[in-house]
Formats: C-alpha cells, structure tokens, sequence
C-alpha cells in the first residue's frame, strides 16, 4: 500500500478501510512513514470479520480450527498442564486470539452482548474467553 501511495502515486489522496482490527506493527509502520500520512484521507475499521449467510448463519472463514484441538488434546493426554499449552505454543495463542476476535466481531455487529460461560478445563475455550 505504501508503495503504491508513494513511489507511484494515481491519486492525490486515499480512503483506506479495513474489515479487521489493524495490527500495532502496521499501525507504526504506516505513522512512520513521512509521504505516507499526509495523502491518507480516511482510515478506518469496519469490523466485519466473519462471513454472513442469513440471519442465523455465520463463518468464521477459518479451516484450521478443527486440527487445533487435537493437538491440545494430545499434548493433555501426554499429562500438560491446560495452562502451559497455550502460553507455550505462539500458533496456537495466535488462532485462540484471532478466533475471539472473530466472534467479538459477530457479537458486535449483531448488538448482542452475550453471557459468556465456558468448561473450565478446556484450554482453548478459557483462552478464547
């Protein structure tokens, strides 16, 4: 994006929209860039991170959920403590964040404010939670 807004730019100008929380690193990326920030007009956040079917279907649009949870499920039968699963495993802390924020989304958009209850010994839904 920067490239095309400086080194070989069509417009004077440029509206800039995201379907997702922006991530930090390309936040500062962006803001420290001294021709980039003057031809930005408009930055925003939509938070439409999912995929709408009708009024009761939803898609979180990931595949690689499913595997997840054999591989916890594994490591616990080894005899891992739920805790360590998670904090050790920068992939998986990584799908459990993107997963919550994939259903803040949902939750957000369709106004509901849920009550959120989960089983206590399952690593990913207290990371998910």
């Amino acid at each position: 994006m920067s490239e095309d807004l400086i080194y070989k730019p069509q417009y004077g100008a440029a509206h800039v929209f995201f379907t997702s929380k922006v991530p930090e690193h390309l936040l500062q990326m962006m803001s420290a860039s001294k021709t980039l920030v003057p031809r930005i007009k408009t930055f925003s956040e939509i938070n439409i991170d999912f995929y709408f079917f009708n009024d009761n279907v939803f898609h979180l649009g990931k595949k690689n959920f499913l595997p997840m949870f054999r591989m916890v499920k594994e490591d616990m039968d080894r005899g891992r403590s739920p805790e360590t699963i998670i904090e050790q495993n920068e992939v998986l802390a990584e799908l459990c964040n993107h997963l919550a924020n994939r259903l803040f989304t949902v939750c957000a958009v369709f106004r509901d404010f849920p009550y959120i209850q989960y089983q206590a010994e399952s690593p990913i839904a207290k990371a998910v939670a």
